[in-house]
């Protein structure tokens, strides 16, 4: 274990004891209040599922929607405590606020989520993507498909993709400043405006966070955002611009295995994603859009020696600078009602530059480099079918063209049935690839690339039922099976031979199969409870080299548990109240301790955590400002675990605030 900063053993009672009285203080007041009128509610659409929008009750394939509303009641500010909630999903966070980290979506691996903001893919190219700075500021809503989406997105997207939606504006303008500290140090401020005036609306929104971090020395983390949208709809023809930047730094003293030794190693990103998507309809049956796509980022990590007398370890300094340029066009026909055919075309660029250089004390290694860019083309067709709110089917196929590893072809179907106004049964069926990474394919140095590698593939089906009990509880239940194949692993050089053979190699693969179960309820007006669980079993077919013990045929793939679960009521008033608490489990799962060699196989402990929040409106005039109190609470009875071994994830935290709604 590592030692954190927290000095006193009985802090993270002292801390949920401290929450929980904020609690007790808020609960009567809520109660007081009168309940708030019952308003209609309009059936919601999802848009990730086909890029059309579909009822979410009537989408054929797998879909999680969190909104707005429910980060805000719940006090979530960061992506992937909103995603701990996804069925299937598992974030493995290497240690304290800003530590690496990711996300496995039905067993799948870390690289296989594609992550969209506004519809820009932020993915690096290959797919890895670091969640950690990943924010909710200003967001209308998350979309989570779960299950294979390449026939709509292209690579990446194996298992699962992720959506973020700006929020639009509506009405007349509205800001909201929020302002809240507690544990570690942290310290946290944010800001938004949304307003909309006849043909435009917008809305912009900016954030700091600041925290000391839970380790002893050297791991305080920053992380500053700023975004917003723009749009225009003027008759027939709408525009939306839409732009989120981030720049953070995190400071850590731990090694690769986890050992507190370091007092000046640290990473700075900084994140830039744009897009225009633009449309017009020409009469009822036929419309057209283009999406232009921007996103750029760099990245640099710093390990110098800590002092003049430090010259006995390893020290390094590598930045790459990344950028993914797209545009996508479509054709959308109405052929006739509950008929919509799509047809369309896109292209990619991405480029990376990746600097590095390294010393074993004072002896210095090879600088390692490398500077190149790969295009890639697609063509796309997809029919949604809809009859009469009854069935939905949906038939998709894609070709992709790639500089590097050349054509792919993906194809999907998926088809929901109501079969009667309260069950509801679907299945789907399809195919996904992911492009290796530029290092995997260009590297020079310490490893060497292979261009001849081919995209890693999974072919998945799933089929699920939805029903509705007593009118107003709604139970999903959805069996997923997935096989993941031509894995690319690293095979270290023969030190007797000195040619220069490539390192990387598709040689592994794997499945993944089990349950995703969920329910939703509002029982009351103002009250929601949701909960899910998930059951995946993994199990490498081929461990092909072993991958330094990562990848051992026959057993799991590391760090997914076979069983998650989580739970959460919430209790939200319109004019800015809010009562939430959510239960979540995390089963036992393998890893590897890298700290020996060959690595050590080990298994981390199940853990459940509580996190609590509220926002209690004070009394003001109505046609002025309105101000309200907040607290949240993060494992806030002070669970120690690790979601990856060696790195301990912080203990209680408890934030204090206050959160003012300045309407124009």
């Amino acid at each position: 274990m590592t030692p954190l900063r927290t000095p006193r053993r009985d802090a993270p009672a002292a801390l949920a004891a401290l929450a929980a009285a904020a609690l007790v203080l808020v609960a009567p007041a809520l109660a007081a209040q009168q309940p708030a009128a019952d308003t209609t509610r309009l059936e919601p659409v999802v848009v990730t599922a086909t890029r059309t929008p579909v009822a979410r009750s009537a989408v054929p394939v797998s879909v999680t929607v969190i909104t707005g509303e429910q980060l805000r009641a719940q006090g979530i500010v960061r992506l992937t405590d909103a995603l701990r909630q996804v069925p299937g999903a598992v974030v493995a966070q290497s240690g304290a606020f800003g530590a690496t980290t990711t996300l496995f979506l039905r067993g799948g691996e870390r690289d296989y989520v594609k992550v969209l903001v506004d519809g820009v893919p932020v993915n690096d190219a290959g797919g890895d993507f670091d969640f950690a700075s990943v924010t909710t500021d200003n967001v209308d809503r998350i979309e989570v498909l779960r299950g294979p989406g390449s026939v709509v997105y292209g690579s990446d997207a194996v298992s699962g993709v992720i959506q973020i939606f700006t929020r639009r504006g509506a009405g007349r303008a509205r800001a909201t400043i929020d302002a809240r500290a507690g544990s570690y140090g942290t310290r946290e401020a944010s800001a938004d405006v949304a307003a909309a005036r006849g043909a435009v609306s917008y809305s912009a929104g900016a954030a700091s966070r600041r925290t000391d971090g839970i380790l002893a020395f050297n791991n305080d983390y920053r992380n500053d955002a700023l975004g917003g949208q723009l749009r225009f709809a003027l008759g027939a023809a709408d525009v939306q611009l839409s732009t989120r930047y981030n720049a953070s730094e995190y400071h850590f003293p731990t090694d690769f295995a986890g050992a507190v030794t370091d007092s000046n190693q640290f990473t700075r990103e900084r994140r830039l994603s744009s897009g225009v998507d633009a449309g017009y309809r020409f009469g009822r049956a036929l419309s057209t859009r283009l999406l232009l796509t921007d996103n750029r980022s760099s990245r640099l990590s710093d390990n110098a020696p800590d002092s003049p007398g430090d010259s006995a370890g390893f020290y390094s300094r590598d930045d790459a600078d990344r950028y993914r340029r797209g545009a996508d066009a479509r054709l959308d026909a109405r052929l006739r009602p509950g008929a919509l055919v799509t047809v369309g075309a896109a292209y990619e660029a991405e480029g990376e530059a990746s600097r590095g250089t390294s010393a074993f004390g004072a002896a210095p290694l090879p600088a390692t480099s490398f500077h190149e860019r790969r295009v890639n083309r697609a063509a796309y067709a997809q029919t949604v079918l809809e009859a009469h709110d009854r069935a939905t089917l949906a038939l998709g196929g894609r070709y992709d063209d790639n500089g590097s590893f050349g054509i792919f072809r993906t194809g999907r179907a998926a088809l929901s049935i109501a079969l009667t106004g309260r069950l509801r049964v679907r299945a789907a069926a399809g195919n996904a690839f992911k492009e290796p990474a530029f290092a995997e394919v260009f590297s020079t140095a310490f490893a060497t690339g292979n261009p001849a590698l081919r995209p890693e593939r999974s072919r998945s089906v799933e089929a699920g039922l939805e029903a509705t009990v007593a009118g107003a509880v709604t139970l999903g239940a959805t069996w997923f099976s997935q096989r993941f194949d031509d894995l690319v692993q690293f095979v270290p050089s023969d030190p007797a031979s000195s040619a220069l053979l490539p390192n990387y190699f598709n040689l592994a693969s794997a499945k993944a199969a089990g349950v995703d179960v969920e329910l939703r309820t509002r029982p009351l007006a103002g009250v929601s409870a949701a909960a899910q669980f998930g059951y995946v079993a993994t199990r490498v077919l081929d461990a092909g080299t072993g991958a330094s013990g990562t990848f051992v045929a026959g057993d799991a793939l590391l760090r997914r548990p076979t069983r998650t679960a989580s739970a959460t009521l919430t209790y939200a008033r319109a004019h800015g109240s809010s009562l939430a608490t959510t239960v979540s489990h995390v089963g036992s799962r393998s890893d590897r301790d890298f700290s020996a060699f060959p690595a050590r196989a080990v298994t981390l402990s199940a853990y459940t955590t509580l996190d609590l929040a509220a926002a209690l409106a004070l009394p003001l005039p109505r046609s002025g400002p309105s101000l309200a109190l907040t607290v949240r609470a993060e494992n806030a009875l002070g669970r120690r675990y690790q979601s990856v071994y060696g790195y301990d994830a912080p203990r209680a935290v408890v934030l204090l605030g206050a959160r003012l709604t300045v309407p124009e």
